[in-house]
């Protein structure tokens, strides 16, 4: 994600947030789950408001978000505590990926990149 694209979603952190809080993914959620391994990892790459993770959660999987805005991200704390613990603040096509792929430890059997909720 390039730097404007970041700088948009650092700016505009609550009403993205509010929006995405507000639609309705049980379904598309409820889909997914069906095809996870029961308590697995998930890595989920562009987390936004944590509305997707913090459901994950609830479900028993164990989640490590990452998302390249810190506004997003704080905003995800405000909103679902619970994640707190393994967030990650770091774009993946940045030229800090290793970096961030460093402090993202774990094996994950599962990874989503939250395209299908936008």
């Amino acid at each position: 994600m390039d730097e404007a694209t970041i700088a948009y979603y650092d700016k505009n952190a609550v009403s993205i947030s509010d929006k995405y809080e507000n639609v309705n993914m049980s379904f598309m959620q409820k889909k997914l789950v069906s095809y996870l391994p029961e308590n697995g990892n998930i890595l989920e790459i562009g987390s936004g408001s944590g509305r997707d993770a913090a459901f994950f959660v609830s479900e028993g999987f164990n989640v490590t978000v990452v998302d390249p805005s810190k506004g997003m991200l704080r905003k995800a704390a405000e909103l679902h505590p619970e994640l707190c613990a393994k967030m990650h603040c770091c774009s993946l096509l940045s030229k800090k990926t290793t970096l961030c792929l460093r402090k993202v430890q774990g094996s994950f059997a599962n990874s989503l990149d939250n395209a299908y909720s936008r």
